[in-house]
């Protein structure tokens, strides 16, 4: 096998090298979008689920205070009713 020149060699590693540094940029790219995906995914979740808590909070709370304000205003209207036919 004839030896190959000097410059040939450089050539090609110059091209091997340039090769391996985008592959490891683009390996690091993708590690960074799916981090990303996945911390914006496990955010959104948590969001969520917040969101949805403080609502059946809240729900919770504006339905008892109506159960509570009924009898009251039930019991006003027969007055008033009471009153008008009396």
């Amino acid at each position: 096998m004839v030896p190959k020149e000097p410059s040939e060699v450089l050539a090609k590693e110059t091209d091997l090298v340039l090769r391996l540094r985008v592959l490891v940029i683009l390996a690091l790219l993708l590690a960074a979008v799916v981090v990303s995906a996945v911390v914006l995914k496990i955010t959104s979740d948590g969001e969520h689920d917040e969101l949805e808590n403080q609502f059946a909070g809240s729900a919770a709370k504006i339905l008892s205070s109506f159960v509570e304000i009924v009898p009251d205003k039930i019991a006003a209207v027969g007055s008033l009713a009471l009153a008008a036919t009396i």
